[in-house]
This record gives C-alpha cells, structure tokens and sequence, in this order.
C-alpha cells in the first residue's frame, strides 16, 4: 500500500513528528542506497539502541550480525518493482544470547511529490513464535504417541466424526487414515451397534449418562472386510478450548478370546479327566490340608467332599502313618529329603468306616507363586495284592512242576534220540527202496526191451496161428509186466514227494477218442458198450498233466470194462455248477459191473489193496492202479470219488481244475486215429528218402541186436559202441577221417566209461549233434539228470520202435534243437 504525505507537510521532519506519535517501532528508510532515514522512540527502547547510532546508515549495515538483513533487503528490492510484500518474518540475535522474531509491516511512503521511501513497522512476535513452536512439538509429541501406540486410537468429535486414525487402528479396522477421516464412526461397528451409536452419543450430551465413557466395556468392531471381531474399548472426554472430543483406545481380543475358551475347554478336560479318572486324586497344602479331590477319592475313602476339603489328609491314614505324616512333611520342606515326593511307594490307606487296604501312593510336587501344593495320586491295590497272592501260589506250584518237567523232558529227550535213530533208519530205508527200484527197473526194463522188440519184429515173419497166439502171450505178459513195474515206480514217486506234474493243453475231446479207441476193443470182445457223453458247456481245451490225466482215466475205464459183464460202461463230461467262478470238470465214469461192498470202500485207495480177495484171485491186479490214480488227481488239484452198490455197479467222479480254458464249441464227432503211430509211421516213410548215420553206445548185446534191427529196417545206418569210451574213440576217429554221425544214442548204465560221463567229454569237445539218453531208469530226477550231463533228449526201456523212430526224425529236422550243454 502507498502513502501519500500531504504536500503541506513537504519535510522528512514533518514524517518524524508523525513517526513519533505511532506507538510500533518505525524506520523510514530511503528508496536509493536504502539509508536509514529515521528511526522512531518505539524502534529504539525495542532494539536498545540510538537514533544517532543508526541514522544515515545504510540498512545493511544496523545491528550487523543480529539478523538477516539481506532477505529484508531483497523483500524491499523487489517492492521497488512492484512486487509489494506487504509482511515478512525476520529473526534477530541480541548481543547478549536471545533469540527474538520480528514481524515487518512494510509501505512505501511518498515525500512531497518526488521522493519516495520506505516505512518498515517492526512488530515484536518472539512469543507467539515461541507459542507457535511449543504448540508444534507438543503437537508433535501427541501424534508420536498416537503413531507408536500399541493399542487403536480414534479421535472422534461430538458429532462423532472421525478426527483422528493412529497406524494401530488401520492394522486393527484395516482402513487407512484418508478413508475414514471426516466419516462418522459408526462405521466401525456392526449392527446393530451402528444404528445406537449416534443416538447414545446425543443422550449422553444431553444428560451425561454414562455406559461407555470413563468405563470402558467389550463390543464388537466391524473391519473394512466385513468381518467382525471383539475388543476392549475405553473411552475418555478431552476438550480443546470450547471444543470437545471423544478419544477411544480399541484392543483386538480374538487371541484373549481364543486363550480364554481354550483355557477353559482346557480346564472342563482337566477337570472331567480327574472325575473320570479310576484312581484317586487328592491335593493338600503345605500344611497337610485337603485342597481339592476327585469322584474316584470320595468313592475310595468313604467320605464326602465337604467331610475332606480343608481337613488333614492323615485322616486317611491308619497308625502308625498317621502320627508320623505331618513330621515327615515338614521336615521335606526343610530338608528336601525325600520318601514318597517324587518317587512312589506302596503303603496302607484307611476308609471313613475304619478298614484298611494296600494302596500304591505317588507324590508330585507344583508350585504357584510362593505356595507349594502337594498332588497325591492312589490306586487302590487289593485286587492287585490278590492276585501277587496267588501268583507267589502258581510259581510255587509251577517250580514243582518245572521240576516234573525236568524228568520228563529227560525222557522226551531220550525218547527223541531213539526217534532220531528211527527216523535215520527210515530214511535209511526210503533210500534204500528207491535205490532198489532204480536198479530193479533198469534190470528189467532192460531185459524188457529185448523181449518186446524182438516179440514186435519176429510177429510180421509168423504164419502158424499157434505161433502168433503164443507170440501174442508173450508180448501180452510183458506189457502187464512192464506196467506192473511203471506202477509201482509211480506210487514210489508219489510216497516220497518228488512227482512232479507238469501242465499243458490238453485237447479233451483228443485225448477221450485216443482212450476210447485203446479200450474200445475190449469192450467190443466182452460185448458190452462203451459211450461217451459231453455237455454242450465243456470247452475244448483245458490246462492240466496230460500224460496224468490220461493215465489215471485209463485206470479208471480199464477197470471198469475189467469187472463188467454185462450192460456197458459210460464216460460222461461236464461243468460243475460252479463252472462261472471257478471253472472245474467233472468226468463221472459208471458202469453196470460187479460192484463194491460198502466195507471196503474205505479201503479202495490204499496201495497194494483190493475190495475182495476173491476179485483178485478172478480178475488178477496188484491193488496200485486206484491208488496211483487217486493220487495223480490230487496233484493236478483234483478230487476222486467213488459210488457203488454191490451187484449193481460202480460210479467213479473226478473232479478237476480246468485252469486256462477254451470256450469253443465242440463241434459234431470225428474219427482221430493214435497220433504217435500216425506220426512214426510218416517218420518211417520220410527215413526211407533220408537215412541217417547214427552211433549207438549200449553194452547190452540182446539190446545192440534189437536197435540194429529197428533202424536198419527202418533205412537209418548204425554203428555199435560197447561203452561210453569207445564211443568217444569212435566219433573222434570219424572227425578226423571226415565222416558223418548225425545223432549218437546213450545207454547212461555201461561199465568202464557210462553215459553221463561220456556225453560231458563229448560236449567239452565240441559234439553239437543231438545224443538221445536211452536208460532203464525211470525214477524222479533221472531225465533232469540227463539233461544235465549235456544229452539232447530222454527215453525210458523198453524202447517203443514207433516213439524212437519219431524222436530220431524230430531231431533230424533242421529246426530240432542239437545240442545240449552239460550244465
């Protein structure tokens, strides 16, 4: 702002006498070099300074290092150009230390009507700026404690709107400060606390009725997700001026809340623990007053809870306990010396109505504060002591019997040496029979095969009928023979676990045709019938021992063309009813023979036995046939039962897994020759057209005569090896010379050299051709055996001319395996 002097008043005097009735301190300073044209009385008892002291000085040059006086100097400056700074702060520092603020009015004035200049009015300010400061720090000082606050903080007005939101509140409400400054606050509540609010807000303006402010009570907040929450909140009334506010602290207690309920379920378990609990659970003071008991306590000693509580526990102990248990306890304290604190004994309790009774005691201490409380835990052991009672009675009684036991343990012992001894001599024994049917078999197999082969080759030369009927015995009693001998081989094998049944697929419908063409000749000499019937379910093809099979169904219709006079025997297949789960074959043989008593039924299957001595003596037989038959089937899984009326006939059921099966239909009936004559007899066409170079080592001259004769009729070209060592000789000088063996058969049993030992040097020289083992040895283990010692295959005496003959093509074709190395 300009002011204009009046012109009449044309001289800086007439400013001063102006300048001096103006109560603030005033300089009038010029517009040019900025000197000071006058200083008023007010300027200098405030500054404690002179007129003279200052007037024509420059106002850069005053009260030098008191202020500064170059920002006053620029703020003046820039009026000159028209930036009017109509008020500025300047801080000055007195000579003697104090700090004072000044706050400069500034005009330009204007002397007459050429001269402008300056007037700067000086307004002491240090208080309010000493004021101002404290104000700040105090205020500063509150927002540090809202801001490092623990708790939430929320300042609200009587209108209840938000004035202030320390940090602990956005952590607790999960708002920031900008959202909810100036919004009321109820909307930190949940209903209905947010429809109350305001209402009790105004009562309490109103009437001064208090049920939060000064008290402070539990509510719930509401945070920004919604989600609710209980909290401490306390509330005080603070007024600033006229103004007044309402500071609320807010503490989240879900955690209390939480501690508390698992606190108290863990109080209720404690609790329901020790009601539960079987023993008792009595706990005393330092004093040996009764504390607390349970339910298993008052039940124990026949007291109440009110009849105990604060009562000595030696109440519940007889003499001499009870006079020594106060002493014992205090000299615990004192001493630390336990007894029974810490470590458990066994010790007499006494029940309200006098009795006592063994009882086991265990003491733990606890500490609460400075008090010490004693928890004493009894089991009540009378049943206990009972039954040590009658345990001490049974060790005794037991001792006495140990010591009975020692003598016949002494016994036993002695008894088991002369099992022992027994059980060698068996075994002894079993081996002795198996090396005796070994050797039997071989010894009359061997001869066997001589009288068979020859019986076979000298019946094509025969013309008189007389010869070939007597011929005819011949071969028919060497066959009996040599099944007489596989029997008991079988039954042998079976006894001493080592028969081993091997499953293939088996064609049924083959195999039946191939029993019933075998068996079918006999029937029709006897004039009886022989049928065979199938369900439209059987599959055709099954998993099983074929050979075993085979043979034991043999047995089965053998016998019963055998002991059939008159009627006919009939073979029926079929699926049991269980056929859908777990598939089995019945195959039920009947025929309208002779029959069995039913007293000796029970013996049927026992080896070496026969219904009636009579039917032995008419029909002949050794009694291992059913036997052997029975026990195959068992081995494949099966079951064999039998059915009979005497005079009426018999009835025999096998039962038998059908493993892997078939599903296939049937089809309608066909003719099916004997496959291994069809199949010799094109090895003996095709051996015409290839003849074969084969060495034979057998030291058996009726056996060398017999062989010569089949393969030479057969076309083959053999030369003959007394023992294995020739043999060897033989082969290697036909190496040398380049000449051709295609197959070697090995007699295993010959003196000097035998064949095991005589294929394993054949092998280790390089022999790949196949060597067939031809032996009289049948047993369990004899073709592994062979086998073993390199041979390529394995034929059992009597040699059947059609099965050799067959083998010799099989391993003559190129895709035969050749050789076998000794393992």
């Amino acid at each position: 702002m300009v002011l204009s002097l009046s012109p009449d008043i044309p001289t800086i005097e007439s400013v001063e006498q102006c300048l001096q009735a103006i109560g603030h301190a005033t300089l009038l300073v010029g517009s040019n070099e900025w000197d000071v044209l006058y200083a008023n009385f007010a300027y200098e008892e405030m500054m404690s300074c002179q007129q003279a002291e200052i007037t024509g000085k420059r106002l850069i040059e005053i009260h030098e290092g008191c202020w500064n006086r170059s920002a006053l100097l620029s703020s003046l400056k820039n009026a000159c150009h028209g930036d009017r700074l109509e008020r500025i702060i300047v801080e000055h520092n007195d000579s003697n230390g104090s700090n004072r603020s000044f706050e400069v009015h500034h005009r330009v004035a204007q002397l007459g009507t050429s001269r402008s200049c300056h007037l700067l009015s000086f307004r002491d300010i240090s208080v309010i700026r000493q004021l101002e400061g404290a104000y700040k720090r105090i205020e500063a000082r509150h927002q540090a404690l809202l801001d490092s606050a623990v708790d939430a903080i929320v300042i609200i007005n009587i209108r209840g709107v938000i004035k202030a939101f320390n940090p602990a509140a956005e952590r607790v409400f999960g708002f920031s400060s900008d959202e909810v400054l100036g919004l009321n606050v109820n909307m930190l509540m949940p209903s209905p606390y947010q429809q109350e609010h305001d209402n009790y807000l105004k009562r309490y303006l109103e009437t001064k009725e208090r049920r939060v402010i000064g008290i402070g009570r539990e509510v719930i907040g509401k945070r920004k997700d919604g989600t609710v929450f209980p909290m401490n909140l306390s509330i005080s009334e603070v007024t600033d001026g006229e103004e007044r506010f309402f500071v609320g602290t807010v503490r989240d207690v879900t955690h209390n809340k939480r501690t508390e309920e698992a606190l108290r379920d863990s109080e209720a378990h404690v609790r329901a623990i020790l009601e539960t609990a079987v023993d008792a659970i009595i706990t005393i003071d330092e004093s040996g007053l009764i504390k607390s008991l349970n339910s298993a306590a008052q039940k124990m000693f026949g007291y109440s809870h009110h009849e105990m509580i604060g009562e000595n526990v030696c109440m519940l102990m007889p003499d001499p306990y009870r006079g020594e248990h106060d002493g014992y306890l205090q000299k615990y304290q004192q001493t630390g010396m336990r007894r029974v604190i810490g470590i458990g004994r066994e010790t007499v309790g006494r029940r309200r109505d006098g009795s006592t009774f063994p009882m086991e005691l265990s003491v733990s201490e606890v500490r609460q504060g400075a008090r010490r409380y004693f928890t004493g835990i009894v089991r009540d052991i009378t049943e206990r002591k009972r039954y040590e009672d009658r345990l001490r009675e049974s060790i005794e009684e037991s001792s006495r019997s140990q010591a009975r036991l020692k003598i016949q343990a002494e016994e036993l012992v002695q008894q088991a040496t002369c099992l022992s001894e027994a059980r060698k001599s068996a075994e002894a024994a079993n081996r002795a029979k198996s090396d005796f049917l070994a050797n039997m078999s071989h010894e009359i197999r061997t001869p066997m095969t001589a009288i068979l082969g020859f019986a076979e080759q000298v019946s094509a030369s025969l013309n008189r009928s007389e010869d070939c009927e007597a011929l005819s015995i011949i071969r028919r009693n060497g066959e009996h023979l040599l099944k007489l001998i596989n029997d008991i081989l079988d039954i042998s094998k079976i006894e001493s676990g080592l028969f081993v049944i091997e499953k293939t697929t088996c064609d049924l419908r083959a195999l039946i045709h191939d029993l019933v063409q075998s068996i079918g000749p006999k029937a029709a000499q006897k004039k009886i019938g022989l049928t065979v019937n199938f369900a439209t379910n059987v599959p055709v093809c099954i998993e099983t021992d074929v050979l075993r099979l085979k043979q034991s169904l043999m047995n089965l219709l053998s016998n019963a063309v055998k002991f059939t006079e008159q009627g006919g025997v009939d073979l029926s297949v079929r699926m049991t009813e269980e056929f859908t789960t777990a598939p089995r074959l019945q195959m039920q043989i009947c025929d309208t023979g002779i029959g069995i008593a039913a007293e000796h039924l029970d013996k049927l299957f026992i080896p070496f036995s026969q219904a009636d001595s009579s039917v032995s003596r008419r029909f002949g037989g050794t009694g291992l046939g059913l036997a052997i038959s029975k026990r195959l089937i068992e081995l494949m899984g099966g079951d064999l039962q039998v059915k009979s009326i005497l005079g009426s006939g018999s009835s025999f059921t096998i039962t038998l897994p059908t493993g892997k099966i078939s599903h296939s239909a049937l089809g309608t009936s066909r003719q099916i020759s004997g496959p291994r004559l069809t199949r010799a007899l094109k090895a003996e066409a095709r051996v015409r057209d290839t003849p074969r170079s084969i060495l034979l080592a057998e030291d058996g001259l009726d056996n060398q005569k017999l062989i010569d004769l089949i393969l030479r009729k057969a076309g083959h070209d053999l030369t003959v090896a007394e023992h294995g060592g020739v043999a060897i000789a033989l082969y290697e000088r036909a190496i040398a010379e380049g000449q051709n063996i295609d197959m070697i058969l090995m007699d295993m049993q010959m003196p000097f050299v035998d064949g095991y030992e005589a294929t394993r040097r054949l092998r280790s020289m390089g022999c790949q051709i196949p060597i067939v083992a031809l032996t009289a040895h049948a047993m369990v283990g004899d073709r592994e055996k062979c086998l073993q010692a390199g041979c390529t295959e394995y034929m059992t005496k009597p040699i059947d001319r059609h099965a050799l003959l067959q083998l010799i093509d099989e391993l003559g074709h190129p895709s035969a395996v050749v050789s076998q190395q000794p393992i």
